[in-house]
């Protein structure tokens, strides 16, 4: 009986080995899995931002930009996106959204590919700086009002 004890407490020793390996190569497994992943998810997003023309989501109103416009202004915005270092995040049908005005979003695109805007609105005017500085695309002090040109 003593040697019929033993084995049994010796089969639930090795039983209790094999479980903590089988749960040590589960963690390893489910680890895995999830930088596989996370991996998956990155390359996404490399291969939305190596496209020509992206896709943004601004404020719920969509807009497409060529990559190379964008790429013209150093440290803004889009550059920091374009070189991932400004967080992106994107909606369901993986336009990059962004968390601002849409229906300003139109003068921000006038500016970036003809580098002036029209209009004699000064409240317009005051939301549209708002933006350009949230974009990095202008400086304090910098003209590019068409009137301010004349």
């Amino acid at each position: 009986m003593a040697s019929m004890t033993k084995a049994l407490v010796k089969i639930e020793e090795t039983f209790d080995i094999m479980l903590k390996y089988f749960f040590e190569d589960h963690q390893s497994l489910l680890a895995y899995k999830n930088e596989e992943r996370l991996q998956v998810l990155q390359k996404d997003k490399i291969a939305l931002m190596d496209g020509d023309i992206l896709g943004f989501n601004i404020g719920g109103k969509r807009f497409s930009l060529s990559k190379k416009a964008l790429m013209e202004f150093e440290k803004t915005y889009f550059h920091k996106m374009i070189e991932g270092k400004a967080p992106i995040t994107e909606d369901k049908d993986k336009y990059l959204f962004i968390d601002r005005n849409g229906s300003l979003f139109p003068h921000i695109i006038e500016y970036i590919y003809n580098r002036e805007i029209f209009t004699n609105d000064r409240h317009l005017k005051k939301r549209i700086i708002r933006e350009l500085k949230f974009y990095g695309l202008i400086q304090d002090g910098q003209s590019f009002w068409v009137w301010d040109k004349m």
